[in-house]
C-alpha cells in the first residue's frame, strides 16, 4: 500500500518503458486493484504473449492495451 508520497515516487509512472526478464513494455496503470493487496502495475507488453490479461479485473477496466 502507498503510505506516503516518498513510497509513490518509487514506482514507475504511466508512460514509462520498463524491462522485466528480457521483455519490454509500457506502463499503463499504477495503483490499487479492488480485492487485492498492494500496488499493481498494468503493463502493455511489446510481445503480446507476455501479458496475462487485458487490463480488466473483476469486471472493472483499469487500463487499456494498445
Amino acid at each position: 500500500m502507498v503510505e506516503n508520497e516518498e513510497t509513490i515516487n518509487e514506482y514507475p509512472k504511466v508512460g514509462d518503458r520498463i524491462d522485466c526478464d528480457g521483455y519490454r513494455g509500457s506502463v499503463c496503470y499504477v495503483g490499487l486493484i479492488d480485492d487485492t493487496n498492494g500496488m499493481w502495475l498494468g503493463i502493455d507488453w511489446d510481445d503480446p504473449s507476455r501479458g496475462k490479461h487485458n487490463g480488466i479485473h473483476g469486471g472493472k477496466e483499469y487500463f487499456k492495451t494498445w
